[in-house]
């Protein structure tokens, strides 16, 4: 349904071009720059035995089980930024990526960090969010799917 409202409104395609960049920028910045340093953080500490900067960042935000609450935040990076690129299941993932960027936030202040890269992740997230996957995504194509076998027309391939 989402994917018959972008064909009607943009016929140029501006709007679902914008939502597949916006998506797919957001995704991989998370993943590449943010997620994989802190799975290479983790992975030390499993292998070596190395302390894991990310840890001592969640017990220094008082919150109950650091090592848990890295590991949550470091997949959540990984698996929920990979999704995103691809838009699948975009609204739940970015949602739970925002969520880990107002924890960032919080952890920045708390800090005396700049807070601006969590922000501007969080409002990339957040637009994803409302937005949806757009025409270009795994979350368009199902949509499709089931809409024609909702009507009993075959998707032509």
């Amino acid at each position: 349904m989402a994917s018959a409202r972008f064909q009607s409104e943009d016929p140029a395609g501006a709007v679902s071009w914008s939502s597949l960049l916006l998506r797919s920028v957001g995704g991989l910045l998370i993943v590449s720059v943010h997620g994989c340093h802190k799975a290479a953080g983790g992975w030390t500490l499993l292998r070596r035995d190395t302390p894991w900067p990310l840890v001592e960042e969640v017990a220094a935000m008082h919150l109950p089980a650091p090592l848990v609450f890295a590991w949550v935040a470091t997949l959540i990076q990984v698996v929920c930024g990979a999704l995103i690129v691809v838009g699948w299941r975009t609204r739940l993932n970015a949602c739970l990526l925002a969520a880990t960027m107002g924890v960032a936030i919080v952890q920045n202040l708390t800090t005396g960090s700049s807070p601006e890269l969590a922000m501007l992740y969080a409002a990339i997230l957040a637009t994803v969010a409302m937005i949806g996957g757009g025409r270009y995504s795994i979350d368009a194509r199902i949509a499709l799917r089931k809409t024609a076998a909702f009507s009993g027309f075959e998707e032509p391939t």
